[in-house]
C-alpha cells in the first residue's frame, strides 16, 4: 500500500500552466520507461542536508528529498502561496520553479518528502563554467571543491572575480 500526500496542489498546478507545462509532459518525463538508464544514478547532494537528487532521463525535472523539517518550513502556511504570487507577478524571474511538494508513504517505510523541480541545468551541463549553490549568506558558506564540477557556495563565489554578475534593472 502506497500513500501520496501533495501540498499546495491548485498552486503548483496553476505554476506548471503558466510555464507551458502540461500532465502528459510530466507523466511522459518520469515514465519508468523513458527513465530506465537514469533510475540508478540518483546523486546525494553537497549541502549539509544530505539530501538525494534524481534529474529524469529528458534533463527537464529533478526530484529532491527533503528533511521534515525542510517540508514543514516550506508547507508553513503562506510560504507557498506567497512564492505562488511572487512568480505570478515576476514571470521572468530567477527563483528555481518548484513543481510539486511531496510526502509518499509505503507501508513498512519511513515516509520520503519530496519537491519536483525545473532543472535549470538542463541539457546544458557541458557548458558550465561554474555551479553555485546561493543562499545571499556568508556564514559557513565556502566548500572545498573535489572536482572540476563540485557545487560552490556563496563565498566561493565572492572570492572568483572571474564570475561576477551584472544585472541590469529591469532583471532586479
Amino acid at each position: 500500500m502506497m500513500k501520496v500526500s501533495e501540498y499546495g496542489a491548485s498552486l503548483f498546478r496553476d505554476l506548471r500552466k503558466r510555464d507551458g507545462l502540461d500532465d502528459e509532459l510530466l507523466l511522459d518525463s518520469f515514465s519508468p520507461k523513458m527513465n530506465e538508464d537514469a533510475m540508478f544514478k540518483f546523486q546525494e547532494g553537497s549541502g549539509k542536508s544530505e539530501c538525494f537528487f534524481y534529474y529524469t532521463e529528458n534533463k527537464r525535472f529533478v526530484i529532491k528529498t527533503l528533511k521534515d523539517l525542510e517540508l514543514r518550513r516550506l508547507i508553513k502556511k503562506g510560504l507557498i502561496e506567497n512564492y505562488n504570487a511572487h512568480l505570478k507577478k515576476n514571470p521572468k524571474s530567477l527563483l528555481a520553479r518548484i513543481y510539486g511538494v511531496y510526502k509518499i508513504k509505503v507501508k513498512f517505510m519511513k515516509p520520503i518528502s519530496l519537491i519536483i523541480m525545473e532543472n535549470i541545468i538542463g541539457s546544458n551541463s557541458q557548458e558550465l563554467e561554474g555551479l553555485y549553490d546561493l543562499k545571499g549568506s556568508s556564514f559557513q558558506r565556502f566548500a572545498q571543491p573535489k572536482t572540476a564540477s563540485s557545487v560552490l557556495k556563496d563565498n566561493n563565489f565572492l572570492l572568483n572575480v572571474n564570475h561576477r554578475l551584472s544585472i541590469g534593472p529591469y532583471l532586479k
